[in-house]
């Protein structure tokens, strides 16, 4: 079992306000404690304590000299104590001498010391001569060690693999286990349905869009006490309206590895996902059966970091660190158009509205014929990173968002601006826009949700401990997925505004979620891609 720290709490709990404990003492009754006055007065917060407690000034430290004659003083106070100080003892201790005083006293009295020039005593010449045969008897018996490790390597390493191999065997039949167990029980909850509904015939088959693949660790009892305590209907999601409806639960089914870098952007369209990020490539994932998605591309174009990707057209669009714009041919993915330099800064963000393509960078959004890639406007008076870009449900409208700012552009030709909401929550990160809402995502850890129409604020959606990176509502417009710095991906009630679950997979930033078809997937920092299910709960 994988334990996931509660960060919020973690967080709460380190800013809490505490007593240096150089300043507090016992109580009378020995079973609290009080401020002392002659100590640190200091207060700090829980998450410095052991850092400001290793230099305070009040720390009690023992006389390096005699802790028994002397006893402990501050640590501020010590420096004082030790030139005053009568307990060092003579140098050539080690030889007899048993003289102690003060600093001086001691080194005045060195110089003429009787025990200066005698040999040390036979005891510590014995203890020497012990110490180094024990250190003799301790190299050989090491070398011995290294050796015999040297001599057996190529064994223990095909032990191993033979181990690794083993568990990989194990692991598959699990997996196919696991993967019987699900068929199983959707074909008896798909004749249940059927006898319910008074329909007498059942499908002979399972489409391969009906898989379920099991996470990499998830064991057949496992998943065995998640379906029984959950009550969750195991029947294949259809493209009908229950799809993303409510009460639901998202479950970690797999892990889609292979990037080199963090994962920055993804996109979805038919059975295919794309996925691009700081290894300047675009993979394909074939997604048509889940239980057996891979990689079977790789698009090479970028020279730098790929951050954003949108599709439309026909076509997969590309831009990022290389300041670069690509178009592929979604057919038969090939490169089809480039454009260098098209700004001249990082392209955060691009998306398409059917006839134009729009990108955005440091003070700029350019507008592109999404056929040709020719420049066609650029936005005028803007002033900071334009980090995040989304479209209406109509194409109409364009939205943008810097800091502390969302402008509200057309998008069908005049390119005026239209409108704008400003605010004080800091640069935005991340739009979306639903037939309801404008739903924005900004540096503050918060998510503010707008009416799409009248632009006024509706609900803050407060959870996420780290910058909101990327945002994706479902289909129906009830359920909203987010992502963060901190790590999660939180799903959100857009009817009752509150959180409804918190998927906690990733080891990084998350910088990226898309929905593909009944799957929930985000990208990483981690390099990793982990793949959610949704599930109708009952």
């Amino acid at each position: 079992m994988h334990l996931v720290s509660n960060l919020a709490v973690r967080g709460q709990i380190e800013d809490l306000q505490i007593h240096c404990r150089h300043g507090l003492t016992r109580s009378d009754s020995e079973e609290d404690f009080e401020v002392d006055t002659t100590g640190c007065q200091e207060r700090i917060s829980f998450g410095r304590r052991t850092e400001h407690e290793e230099l305070c000034g009040f720390a009690l430290i023992p006389c390096p000299n005699s802790s028994n004659q002397c006893g402990k003083f501050r640590r501020k106070g010590l420096e004082e104590h030790l030139k005053v100080c009568a307990q060092y003892r003579c140098q050539y201790s080690v030889k007899g001498c048993e003289h102690v005083g003060t600093k001086l006293n001691v080194e005045d009295h060195g110089k003429t010391c009787r025990h200066k020039h005698s040999a040390e005593p036979p005891k510590c010449q014995a203890l020497h001569s012990g110490s180094s045969e024990e250190l003799r008897s301790s190299i050989k018996g090491l070398s011995e060690r290294v050796s015999w490790l040297e001599n057996n390597q190529d064994a223990l390493v095909t032990q191993v693999e033979q181990c690794n191999s083993a568990v990989s065997r194990l692991s598959d039949t699990v997996e196919d286990l696991v993967f019987q167990v699900e068929q199983l029980t959707i074909i008896l909850k798909r004749s249940s349905l059927y006898r319910e509904m008074s329909v007498t015939s059942i499908p002979e088959t399972i489409n391969s869009s009906q898989s379920i693949s099991p996470d990499d660790t998830l064991s057949y009892s496992h998943a065995h006490k998640q379906l029984v305590r959950l009550k969750t209907s195991q029947s294949v999601v259809s493209t009908h309206q229950d799809v993303w409806s409510i009460p639901c639960v998202l479950k970690c089914i797999g892990t889609l590895r292979g990037h080199r870098g963090s994962i920055w952007s993804m996109v979805s369209r038919g059975h295919r996902l794309f996925s691009a990020g700081g290894d300047q490539v675009i993979k394909v994932w074939n997604m048509e059966n889940v239980r057996l998605a891979k990689c079977t591309e790789v698009l090479e174009g970028h020279t730098n970091d790929i951050h954003t990707m949108c599709v439309g057209g026909g076509k997969l669009y590309s831009a990022g660190s290389d300041q670069a714009i690509i178009s592929w041919n979604l057919e038969n993915l090939t490169l089809h158009k480039k454009v260098e330099n098209a700004h001249d800064n990082i392209i955060c963000a691009i998306v398409y509205n059917g006839k134009y393509l729009f990108t955005s960078s440091h003070s700029c959004i350019k507008v592109w014929d999404a056929s040709t890639l020719q420049e066609v406007h650029e936005m005028p008076d803007l002033h900071h990173w334009v980090r995040a870009l989304a479209v209406d449900a109509k194409r109409e409208k364009l939205f943008s968002g810097s800091h502390n700012v969302v402008h509200i552009w057309d998008a069908t030709g005049s390119f005026s601006l239209r409108g704008t909401i400003d605010h004080s929550l800091g640069s935005v990160y991340s739009l979306a826009v639903t037939k309801q809402f404008i739903i924005v995502g900004t540096y503050n850890q918060n998510i503010h949700v707008y009416d799409v129409n009248s632009y006024q604020s509706i609900k803050a959606l407060v959870g996420h401990i780290g910058t909101v990176t990327g945002l994706a509502p479902a289909v129906t417009g009830k359920l909203l997925f987010s992502a963060s710095y901190d790590t999660t991906v939180q799903i959100w009630n857009l009817d009752t505004m509150l959180p409804m679950q918190t998927l906690s997979r990733h080891e990084g930033s998350v910088n990226c979620v898309v929905i593909h078809k009944d799957l929930l997937l985000s990208g990483s920092e981690d390099m990793e891609i982990k793949v959610f299910k949704y599930f109708k709960a009952e």
